[in-house]
């Protein structure tokens, strides 16, 4: 279909330009015929070709010269209308070959991401925060580093952003504004991103709203995104595999063999192998293998968990296998502390060492709800 409209697109074009070289070939023979006679020699009008009798004598009138303004006049109507419809026959061509406009998507209604510089143009310009994006190749990001996520803190991302499957690799990002991950801050959609091999670091001791390796604060919708063979590493808390802090909706997403550290010096430190703090809504998500630390200060702030670090809201089909390591309280396969809302259909596999409060699924309960649990966590405690 698409070759037969470049094909009618070029034969139109082709009859236009001849039907404009003819019809200023037309209007230039009167002007080179009525010219005037040299020295009173009649003019002659010239039958045409196809007459096989001689053609007639002139009439008198026609014999008579032509005003010269006359013919003046004709030369800038051929040249006044021919080009710009030469024009317009060119950009009809251009359309049809997709120059232009017409090549984006074959929808018009995504702005295309295919080449790191591609990328890396979305991240630095908030121009596109509002826009329908989309990944249409594979983009290795190998040797670049930025500190600039998709979406900050000021101005989050309320687009549409569809990573159509495609795999981005080897992301670095190091950064101390503590909205960090590929989208710092998200309020639209993120949809089917696929990050691996991802190096993303925050450096802020003193306040971040939320740093993981998808995104670090989520209020908008996440889905069917996977992180694999990534690391994380913060000094400070809301802390996450996937999102650092979600009070958005999260569902079908995954975490698989990544690592995510926290060395925060202060007492706080949510940290977890999904979610570093959940107070919304996390579905059909799973940690599969990998590591959750904490190394840093010793806190009653500190919750460390397998899939979440705090969890105060609605979590429901979601399970972990990761390994957790703390050097401080609160450390659970799959929770470091539940305070509210209600976890249902999970459960947790994962080693789990630390010094005070530990469980197999959660190191502390406030509160909270739980519907078909369970862990075959083991637990190791180095405390007293």
């Amino acid at each position: 279909m698409k070759r037969n409209k470049r094909i009618l697109a070029v034969f139109l074009a082709v009859v236009m330009l001849f039907s404009i070289t003819g019809t200023a070939m037309a209007e230039e023979v009167p002007a080179t015929a009525e010219a005037p006679a040299a020295e009173g020699t009649p003019q002659e009008t010239r039958a045409p070709e196809a007459s096989a009798s001689p053609a007639p004598p002139a009439s008198p009138e026609l014999e008579k010269a032509p005003d010269p303004s006359a013919a003046e006049s004709v030369q800038p109507e051929v040249s006044s209308s021919a080009a710009p419809a030469a024009d317009m026959a060119v950009m009809a061509l251009e359309e049809d070959e997709g120059l232009g406009a017409l090549s984006l998507a074959a929808d018009g209604e995504y702005t295309l991401i295919s080449s790191p510089d591609d990328l890396l143009a979305v991240m630095k310009d908030p121009s596109y925060w509002t826009a329908k994006l989309k990944v249409t190749a594979p983009i290795d990001m190998s040797g670049i580093t930025t500190a600039q996520p998709i979406g900050s803190g000021a101005t989050p991302f309320s687009g549409t952003f569809d990573g159509n499957g495609q795999t981005i690799s080897n992301l670095t990002i190091t950064s101390s504004t503590g909205y960090t991950g590929l989208f710092g801050h998200i309020t639209g959609a993120v949809q089917d991103v696929v990050l691996k091999g991802a190096e993303i670091t925050d450096t802020n001791e003193s306040y971040t709203k939320g740093m993981g390796i998808l995104a670090g604060y989520n209020k908008g919708t996440v889905s069917g995104c996977k992180v694999t063979d990534s690391s994380l590493s913060v000094r400070y808390s809301y802390a996450g595999g996937a999102v650092g802090n979600n009070e958005g909706i999260i569902t079908n997403s995954s975490v698989t063999g990544s690592t995510v550290t926290s060395e925060s010096a202060a007492t706080m430190g949510y940290t977890g192998g999904f979610a570093g703090y959940n107070n919304k809504t996390v579905s059909q998500g799973y940690v599969s293998g990998g590591t959750v630390q904490f190394t840093g200060t010793n806190g009653r702030g500190t919750e460390i968990g397998g899939f979440v670090g705090r969890n105060s809201n609605s979590i429901d089909e979601c399970y972990t296998t990761a390994a957790v390591e703390s050097t401080s309280n609160k450390a659970g396969g799959f929770a470091g502390n539940i305070t509210n809302g209600q976890i249902e259909n999970s459960f947790s596999a994962g080693e789990v060492t630390g010094s005070k409060y530990i469980g197999g699924f959660s190191g502390n309960i406030d509160g909270g709800k739980f519907v078909s649990c369970y862990t075959i966590s083991p637990v190791v405690s180095q405390g007293t």
